[in-house]
């Protein structure tokens, strides 16, 4: 359970970030232009997807069994590739 509740802590920091980052754009389309942006986003939105949105989904249809949905480890690749981009800005 401390796994599932350090997940949904990156998740929302990941999040949170994101929507502090477009946020400070004064022209919103601009931020098309910053590929970090794009990058990040896509990141974002693929966590939330995998973290909150899934598991949504599984806990409404599969309440009955433990379900076979894939392997997300290309997800958690993207975020290790995240963090360690944010490692070496640091």
């Amino acid at each position: 359970i401390m796994f599932q509740v350090a997940e949904h802590l990156f998740c929302f920091a990941f999040f949170f970030e994101w929507i502090v980052r477009f946020s400070a754009f004064k022209d919103k389309k601009d931020c098309f232009r910053d590929t970090s942006f794009v990058f990040d986003t896509v990141l974002a939105w693929m966590s939330v997807g995998e973290t909150w949105i899934m598991t949504c989904i599984v806990a409404f249809y599969f309440s009955g069994g433990a379900p076979q949905i894939g392997n997300t480890s290309v997800l958690r690749l993207f975020r290790l590739i995240r963090i360690s981009r944010m490692a070496r800005v640091l």
